[in-house]
């Protein structure tokens, strides 16, 4: 009597037959290959990607067609298949030709799924949502700026244009964004655009979305700066002023020791310790905050990342993530080392001192770095750093550092 979830030609549709007339709505959902299909639960199985997002489109269009067959009922007459066609298409229509529907409407129930799925998530980082949560105060600056709301409609290619020159501008007094973007942050808001008209493709919202996601942006190749291992050890050794700046010290020497990303070393306990012949090692799981499986990682621990990690009772959760980036460039200007300027300008257009350019994400960095340079095999690395792919590896390294001669030498 009711309706069904089935697979016409690499299809998700809505099975109904009745009164003569056999109904195969598209929910819009596809899949590639009848391996991404689990009969025997009828839904898609849990490896596609996207898989929730994608099912509670299928559950969407399937809640309402039964929801129109038991209307019918309740009226005394069972609806045809033709008439649910009908009635489906014309809500699709209906929603798709709603040009003038607010974009922060429909990007306030985008957020709202968002933070179910990631921050809710105990294997993800509540970090994931600050991109979401950017674009849409980003929105909202937007709006007040041109004094209008913002409609689907608006967002072709001369809207992007005029959008990606708007955020590297700064914002009036009492916006809720400070503007004056660098490209890659420009880029990032963009990307979270492109996800949530993706999202409202999927769910057939809207039609052609190609004028959004076939723009780019044009991103400058980011400078990579890190300590040798040298400078690690200096800093190791440094005293700052506080016990703040110093714990914050120690944190990124254990970041540099280690390759951790913020979330694991904020999330790393003793039980991760594991006492190995030759050593020990911290070993767990990641969390990433982007990708959806986790990889484990197996580091061994040098003696002054153990040392640090006892000092603390193995619970290096000392501070948020945003103060420590910030402590850590005062640490890096107290010690009076990284003075030198980069090839690279701040807001203001002056040419950042090296104190300035660095970040907690630096310690990763410097780690994989020294790593590298000490011709330490590249499939060792990644089983320290939890990376699956050499190229992900790259952009880690600093190529910066002066030519070595040594390893030519076995050439002669």
């Amino acid at each position: 009597m009711y309706s069904k979830i089935r697979i016409k030609e690499k299809y998700v549709v809505i099975y109904y037959t009745s009164g003569g007339h056999t109904m195969r709505f598209k929910t819009g959902v596809k899949i590639d290959s009848q391996k991404e299909w689990n009969e025997k639960k009828n839904q898609l199985t849990s490896k596609v990607s996207d898989f929730k997002e994608k099912m509670k489109i299928i559950n969407l269009w399937k809640t309402r067609s039964d929801k129109a067959i038991n209307a019918a009922l309740e009226e005394g007459y069972k609806i045809s298949g033709k008439e649910l066609q009908q009635y489906l298409n014309k809500h699709k229509d209906g929603l798709i030709l709603s040009k003038t529907t607010k974009v922060s409407t429909l990007f306030a129930r985008f957020h709202k799924e968002k933070k179910e799925e990631l921050v809710d998530n105990p294997n993800r980082s509540s970090a994931s949502i600050k991109d979401y949560t950017s674009l849409m105060r980003t929105l909202t600056d937007y709006e007040n700026e041109i004094n209008k709301d913002l409609t689907i409609s608006e967002i072709d290619k001369a809207w992007c244009k005029k959008f990606e020159k708007w955020l590297a501008m700064p914002r009036k007094d009492g916006a809720l964004t400070k503007g004056k973007l660098q490209s890659r942050t420009i880029k990032k808001r963009f990307d979270v655009l492109k996800s949530f008209y993706r999202w409202l493709e999927a769910q057939e919202l809207i039609k052609n979305i190609s004028a959004l996601t076939n723009y780019k942006i044009n991103v400058a190749n980011s400078i990579i700066d890190t300590l040798s291992i040298d400078e690690v050890r200096k800093l190791s050794n440094f005293t700052p002023s506080s016990e703040r700046l110093n714990r914050v010290k120690d944190l990124f020497v254990f970041a540099c020791h280690t390759g951790l990303r913020w979330e694991d070393i904020r999330r790393a306990r003793k039980v991760h310790v594991k006492v190995q012949e030759g050593g020990v090692t911290l070993s767990k799981v990641t969390h990433k905050s982007r990708n959806t499986t986790q990889e484990r990682l197996s580091v061994p621990l040098s003696e002054t990342a153990l040392e640090i990690f006892k000092k603390y009772k193995y619970n290096l959760d000392l501070i948020s993530h945003q103060k420590a980036n910030k402590y850590l460039k005062e640490v890096l200007k107290e010690t009076g080392w990284y003075d030198d300027e980069m090839e690279k300008k701040n807001k203001d257009g002056n040419y950042m001192k090296r104190w300035e350019y660095f970040s907690f994400h630096d310690g990763r960095r410097t780690f994989i770095t020294n790593l590298v340079n000490s011709a330490v095999p590249v499939n060792e690395i990644m089983k320290y750093t939890g990376h699956k792919k050499i190229s992900t590896l790259q952009q880690y390294i600093d190529k910066t550092r002066p030519t070595s001669f040594n390893h030519i030498k076995i050439l002669d």
